[in-house]
């Protein structure tokens, strides 16, 4: 714009009447409203001008004490811009600063309020407009997200308060019933399956984890299943069914009941393993119908006397019958159709730290302080759980509060006596000592404090082992291996720093070797690990347990190639048939996709120096043997976690819940990633 738009006063006043002016200017402006509120302390509104009043003044505050005044289109302040960058140089940052779009609501908002109780209306704009707008259909889909994701009652749709609550924020908007909610959930769970079994379809191969869970007089099976992406090689895992039992769980029902869950969603010959505990009648039902009965059936007779303490409702005692009543007997049950099984690792791997721990009590010594130590820390732990004056002694004393440990976890005996060496080490043995006297418990003697602390020096490799086996995410099934020779590897080692512990760690090391001895022999879970890049062949140096690991995988690979030929062939000749001339001529120039002998590419892999899962994808035979051997799980933690969200919904206040309901909250809580039409 030209300068002739600077309509600047001629005259110049001296610095009294100057400042009159200013503020007589400045009470006339006051009775409107000034159109950009973010410039007030640079420039006062004073009136407007021009056919329309499209023109505004305004005086300069900078210039004070002299009286300029500038005019500038309602619809841009370029002109006051302008004026600041000739007059003023040094305050156009500033300037520049007030008119930035992303601060002018900002500094709008904090501009002097408004006292009058109407104030003056003001016309929104379409972007405000916009803001303010949300339909029914959204605040739908905001409400049951809000149920799923917080595993909220359906009944809290009925709470007045609820409805306040959304109906403030969204004036005009409607709360859905409680029945329409049951409705909308068993839509979403349907889509959300459809989803799933769409997924599945593109999916080579899958595992599953299953488990029993009871609460509130009720039980229920739950399944997971996990495959991996064959682009970047990551896990993905989904819940399938938390599904009511009833009655006995004999092996039959469990049976019939994961058949079902299979089906449901397509997958029934995708799966490759299901891991579950080490449960007498999850074991028998594999072991009847499931692919690998004969090398079932065989575990359940080298370790039926480790299942005494599952909750089963099949007895193990050997009975001797008429052979023909005895086939006529099984020929009264259906035949289910069930994947190859997998022992839980973790599962045995807590029977052997509680049951084949106890056998380090055969040395009197690790026996004697064993009992004496563990029997005042139970004391202590119940005392400071039951009383809350105790509580608050071991908090003043120790820092920190004490774990109880839980008789169905060891892991949790292992971290209630980590505590209590933690506050021996940070605190000191006195505080202990002086706990137990305020506490009017006995005293720890210095041999019951080395015991302590040797116990958890011995059974810190297994929470280690544990943690790992259970993380989901990582937890490939080439994992199993080098996880257990590491350990066994870790508990040689602390054997020689022990002195009373050493019976323990003995006690470990053969109960290892006891459960896990066919495993760690198997070609297939051998084959896993070497495939996995993390390990290759650094995890043993037991060149006879990786030759057998090679040979496997030799084979499998010299059985994808013959696959990959065979169907190259039948490409060529149906070719052919069609006029091909190149494949009547040259059948052999189609080679694999991989372009690369499989031995070739074992020879490669086996050199690299990557660790990263996804490196695996560069040798596309080894890939595919990798998500064979790998997507199987070695522990059933999937299943815990299902049910521990399950407990969430589960209160008591809502022990009345339908099961169809529950298991419809439950899947969309943990599937959201496979709902397409969100809730």
């Amino acid at each position: 714009m030209a300068d002739s738009d600077l309509h600047i006063a001629d005259e110049v006043l001296n610095e009294g009447q100057g400042l009159e002016g200013v503020n007589t200017i400045g009470k006339k402006g006051e009775e409107e409203e000034h159109p950009w509120p973010f410039l007030k302390s640079m420039f006062r509104y004073n009136g407007r001008v021009g056919r329309e009043n499209k023109s505004i003044k305004f005086i300069c505050c900078l210039c004070s004490p002299l009286v300029r005044e500038i005019s500038a289109f309602i619809s841009s302040p370029s002109n006051l811009r302008k004026h600041v960058q000739r007059q003023h140089p040094h305050n156009l940052k500033r300037y520049t600063e007030l008119t930035s779009s992303k601060k002018r609501q900002k500094r709008a908002r904090e501009s002097e309020p408004c006292t009058s109780s109407n104030p003056p209306a003001k016309q929104l704009r379409v972007y405000e407009c916009k803001t303010n707008t949300v339909s029914q259909k959204k605040v739908d889909r905001l409400i049951l997200n809000f149920i799923t994701e917080g595993l909220q009652p359906f009944s809290i749709v009925g709470l007045s308060a609820f409805k306040e609550l959304v109906t403030s924020l969204s004036p005009g908007k409607t709360v859905m019933c409680r029945e329409t909610v049951k409705n909308r959930l068993k839509m979403c769970a349907t889509d959300m399956k459809h989803h799933l079994c769409e997924t599945f379809e593109s999916v080579m191969t899958v595992a599953t984890t299953t488990d029993c869970w009871s609460a509130r007089g009720k039980s229920y099976i739950g399944v997971t299943a996990h495959w991996i992406n064959a682009g970047d090689m990551k896990r993905i895992s989904a819940a399938l069914a938390c599904q009511r039992l009833k009655g006995s769980h004999t092996f039959d029902v469990l049976a019939s009941a994961l058949e079902n869950i299979h089906n449901d969603y397509g997958i029934g010959n995708k799966i490759c393993k299901t891991t579950t505990d080490n449960g007498s009648n999850f074991i028998k039902a594999f072991s009847l119908f499931g692919t690998d009965n004969v090398t079932n059936t065989n575990e359940m007779e080298v370790n039926n006397e480790d299942d005494e303490d599952e909750v089963s409702d099949e007895s193990d005692d050997v009975m001797y019958h008429n052979i023909t009543k005895h086939l006529d007997e099984d020929s009264e049950h259906e035949d289910y159709d069930l994947p190859s099984h997998q022992r839980c690792a973790c599962d045995t791997l807590q029977l052997i730290a509680t049951g084949d721990a106890d056998q380090a009590e055969e040395n009197a010594t690790y026996k004697k302080f064993s009992r004496s130590a563990f029997a005042k820390c139970q004391a202590l732990w119940n005392l400071s759980s039951r009383s809350v004056l105790a509580a608050e002694a071991v908090q003043s004393k120790c820092g920190i509060a004490l774990i109880k440990p839980n008789k169905t976890r060891w892991n949790s005996v292992y971290r209630a006596v980590e505590r209590l060496v933690r506050i021996i080490k940070e605190k000191g043995e006195e505080s202990l000592q002086s706990l137990c006297n305020e506490l009017k418990l006995p005293r720890f003697k210095a041999g019951e404090i080395r015991f302590l602390q040797e116990y958890y020096k011995s059974m810190q490799p297994f929470a280690q082992a544990l943690d790992i086996l259970q993380a989901e995410d990582k937890a490939y099934m080439g994992y199993l291996l080098p996880v257990l020779y590491m350990l066994q590897d870790k508990l040689k080692k602390k054997r020689d720093e022990m002195d009373t512990c050493a019976p323990l760690i003995d006690a470990l090391q053969a109960g290892i070797t006891r459960r896990f001895s066919a495993v760690m022999q198997e070609p297939e879970m051998i084959a896993a690990a070497i495939l996995h890049p993390k390990f290759r062949k650094t995890w043993t140096n037991d060149t006879t347990v990786l030759e057998k690991g090679m040979v496997y995988i030799k084979r499998k690979l010299t059985e994808i190639e013959s696959t990959e030929r065979t169907t190259s062939v039948e490409s060529a000749s149906s070719a052919s048939d069609e006029g091909d001339d190149d494949a009547f001529f040259f059948p052999q120039k189609k080679q694999s996709s991989s372009g690369r002998s499989g031995l070739l590419q074992l020879e490669e892999y086996l050199s690299s120096q990557s660790t990263e899962t996804s490196s695996i994808t560069t040798w596309p035979l080894l890939k595919d043997l990798f998500i064979k051997t790998n997507t199987a799980l070695p522990a059933s933690a999937a299943c815990e976690r299902l049910f521990s969200a399950a407990g969430r919904i589960f209160t008591p206040l809502r022990s009345r819940i339908g099961d169809q309901n529950f298991e419809n909250q439950l899947l969309l809580k943990l599937n959201k990633s496979f709902l397409q039409n969100q809730p």
